[in-house]
């Protein structure tokens, strides 16, 4: 959803090298100004509203524990990836999530949407 949208690209700070995705082209950011965005070896500006970040895996790592107040801990069990957010001191008292994804990428991916759908729903 858009607002769900709108809870990454809030967060999203552009640095160098980051990777986004800007109309039909894929880009990396050479420099920034403010809100401005200078796409490599190109002769214009985009606006970060404009654009679509694509995320590494410690980039959404570092999204969930902003978010949730913790620290990322993941392990694969059973054919997939189970990411704890471990915020408690105990860890049996942590929430977890069984992903059922054999990537980790995508395991964190699909553990950053819950948490910017909760963020909306709050």
């Amino acid at each position: 959803s858009k607002e769900v949208q709108k809870v990454f690209l809030d967060w999203w700070k552009p640095q160098s090298a980051d990777l986004f995705k800007y109309k039909l082209l894929f880009n990396v950011v050479d420099c920034l100004c403010g809100e401005a965005i200078s796409p490599f070896n190109e002769n214009y500006v985009v606006f970060k509203k404009d654009c679509i970040p694509l995320f590494t895996e410690g980039q959404l790592r570092k999204f969930i524990e902003d978010k949730t107040n913790g620290k990322v801990e993941s392990y694969y069990a059973w054919d997939y990836y189970t990411i704890a957010i471990r915020n408690t001191g105990c860890g049996g008292d942590d929430p977890q999530c069984d992903t059922e994804e054999t990537n980790l990428l995508q395991a964190y991916w699909k553990l950053a949407c819950m948490v910017a759908k909760e963020a909306v729903d709050e």
